[in-house]
């Protein structure tokens, strides 16, 4: 069909640009009831061109969970409910309900692990796209909370110091940044 046709050309052969375009027009077709005619004579001109535009307006178009969404993209692609909950403001009840927001939207996937739970954002583009959304004031903000946080592991490794040394360069602590990796080549 033309609809199809329209699909396949819009995405290019990329998966992701493809799975997402088609989220986005079964979305507004559901919502907004139109008929197919409908849909082919004017509706093309409110999907966003670029496979980047559409996963913006899907970080966007987060209400309730879009701070989440933000705050696990600075912490990284991968990232642990405990870190998160310690990170986040939010209630205990509140930030489940977000990840399950979240996870609804296909944003994140859950992984469990034998140490602990663990989410990842469902593409590496989708959480460019949150960390994209996000001030530099906040980012500082958030980067320094996760520092601080990291800095109380108990057991830490090679990934741990890389993690620590990420985020005070995020915080804009660079003096941090290189004693922490100092100490992790010594």
């Amino acid at each position: 069909s033309a609809i199809q046709s329209n699909i396949l050309n819009r995405a290019g052969g990329l998966p992701i640009f493809l799975e997402t375009l088609t989220q986005t027009i079964v979305k507004k077709v559901s919502s907004q009831s139109k008929s197919e005619e409908l849909l082919r004579a004017s509706f093309w001109g409110t999907i966003p061109n670029s496979l980047m535009d559409l996963l913006n307006a899907q970080i966007h178009q987060l209400h309730k969970s879009r701070e989440t969404a933000q705050i696990a993209s600075i912490i990284g692609r991968d990232f642990d409910y405990e870190l998160m909950a310690q990170v986040s403001f939010l209630s205990e009840e509140d930030l489940k309900e977000d990840l399950s927001e979240l996870l609804a939207q296909r944003i994140i996937e859950y992984k469990e692990t034998q140490e602990n739970a663990v989410y990842s954002f469902k593409h590496a583009l989708l959480k460019e796209a949150a960390y994209l959304s996000v001030t530099q004031a906040k980012k500082k903000e958030y980067h320094s909370r996760i520092a601080k946080i990291l800095e109380k592991n108990t057991n830490p490794n090679e990934q741990h110091f890389m993690e620590l040394s990420k985020h005070y360069a995020g915080a804009g602590d660079f003096e941090r940044r290189i004693g922490e990796h100092l100490q992790q080549t010594l």
